[in-house]
């Protein structure tokens, strides 16, 4: 995240702040950003999904050997009972440490196609 952060940070610094770019160096700079944007979302799916597998196989081989370590630690994800406003749904995921990272995604994305969308006024 510090990475994205940094390259990110970069990225809106030099299509922000210097106004004698030239229109394509702009659009360069867009496109980056939301190639960069996913890439590093991308990975962090990745790393989630090894984590989350790896825990349900170790789970699998404590099963086999008779211990409990991984079985007692706390869950990954809790599971509670849904909620039917879907406001309180996203608000709830958006509160743990993997929603989160993905809201900063999502709004990255987000600020970079308002960015091709109303270019002229940035």
């Amino acid at each position: 995240m510090t990475l994205f952060s940094v390259l990110t940070g970069g990225l809106v610094t030099m299509f922000l702040g210097q106004n004698s770019l030239s229109p394509f160096v702009k659009t360069i700079i867009k496109i980056a950003g939301i190639w960069l944007t996913l890439m590093f979302w991308l990975m962090d799916f990745r790393v989630i999904s090894y984590i989350l597998a790896e825990r349900k196989r170790a789970m699998e081989i404590e099963n086999m050997l008779g211990y409990r370590h991984q079985t007692n630690t706390y869950p990954l994800f809790v599971k509670r009972e849904r909620t039917n406003v879907l406001i309180f749904y996203l608000i709830e995921w958006v509160l743990t440490s993997t929603g989160a990272i993905w809201a900063i995604y999502l709004g990255t994305i987000v600020f970079w196609i308002l960015t091709f969308i109303y270019g002229d006024q940035f």
